[in-house]
């Protein structure tokens, strides 16, 4: 059985062309060892003030490569030019990181290395050690809600396209709209999310047989995510209702005191905005700090790309199918703005 744990796209940052940052920021290259891994990362700070707020990578799922991202984002800009310094690490396995992380433990795991790196950061004279911030996406919900609920080091959370239940539900719901989105019926794709869930749940093998056939007839999820397969009775093994796809975030979040920005895309069929929106607008009205607010991006896709259908096989497509990739600026504005109410005057704006 195949379990979607939040989102089987990278989420990064959006990305435009090859850029390099600013010459007045610096770059630092820092080494740090978590556990069994060896993290390799940089820390980007702007060359003016002293001790600078920092804002930490929590990447989404995948491979990461803080290269590329470090050459082309212009979000990372952006929060330099904030006054913001920001820390980035490639994940074990990628870039210059090593190590493997255990896939039934991977929230934890990759938990921990966050708070490590926390704490690298909690160490330095060139950081404000009051005001460290996460910025995530996508399985990041689930990583940094996770060590949140272990640590008191975090100051505020920029969270965009999160979400808030659990990774059986986030992947039903994705496994409905690349149905729809490869042009099946709605009824199909109702019984495409059924299926996905209840193989996910099946106590018995004939529960799960019945569901994994239903999925292995839809070309889409058979032949387009690659998510079908029926096994047989010898490996099949019920879900631990205690392992990590039961892992509910929206438990952790509703428990922050901490400035949080909640952003979702409108056009999102990988997670859902909606239920994500809600879910922390119920939160902020009950238990928040006065600057947490949710935003809604307009015609935008789960990576904050503009796309009229959100779909998935448009980002496979690279999506030259809609015209090319387009990052929406009013994600990038949001961002911004918040960070200037966030610590308004604190550093000044590299220029």
């Amino acid at each position: 059985m195949r379990l979607l744990l939040a989102g089987c796209v990278l989420a990064i940052a959006v990305s435009a062309g090859a850029q390099t940052p600013p010459a007045n920021f610096d770059r630092d290259p820092v080494r740090f060892t978590s556990g069994r891994f060896e993290l390799s990362g940089d820390l980007l700070a702007p060359r003016e003030g002293a001790a600078h707020p920092v804002i930490v990578y929590v990447w989404g799922a995948g491979p990461s490569n803080r290269q590329r991202h470090i050459e082309r984002s212009p979000m990372l800009r952006a929060f330099l030019e904030h006054g913001y310094a920001v820390f980035l690490y490639d994940k074990p396995g990628s870039g210059e990181s090593t190590g493997e992380i255990d896939g039934r433990h991977q929230f934890d795991e990759l938990a921990s290395i966050l708070i490590d790196a926390i704490d690298v950061l909690k160490a330095r004279d060139d950081i404000d050690a009051s005001a460290i911030g996460l910025y995530g996406s996508s399985q990041a919900s689930y990583v940094m809600a996770s060590a949140l609920a272990r640590t008191t080091n975090v100051a505020f959370v920029i969270a965009w396209s999160c979400p808030m239940q659990n990774s059986i539900e986030q992947g039903a719901y994705l496994v409905r709209n690349y149905v729809l989105c490869d042009g099946g019926s709605p009824a199909t794709a109702d019984s495409a999310g059924a299926a996905y869930r209840e193989r996910a749940l099946a106590r018995m093998y004939t529960d799960y047989r019945e569901a994994a056939l239903v999925l292995d007839s839809i070309p889409a999820i058979r032949d387009g995510l690659g998510w079908a397969g029926v096994r047989e009775q010898s490996d099949f093994t019920p879900a631990d209702s205690t392992s990590e796809s039961f892992f509910d975030p929206s438990h952790t979040w509703a428990a922050q005191k901490i400035p949080i920005l909640a952003l979702y895309a409108e056009n999102d069929r990988q997670i859902d905005p909606l239920q994500g929106a809600g879910s922390f607008r119920r939160i902020f009205a009950r238990n928040a700090d006065p600057l947490s607010t949710v935003v809604v991006i307009p015609g935008a896709d789960h990576n904050m790309n503009l796309s009229p259908r959100g779909c998935m096989q448009d980002q496979r497509d690279d999506y030259r199918s809609i015209g090319g990739k387009t990052p929406s600026p009013r994600f990038i504005d949001a961002i911004g703005a918040w960070l200037d109410r966030l610590n308004p005057g604190r550093t000044p704006r590299a220029r």
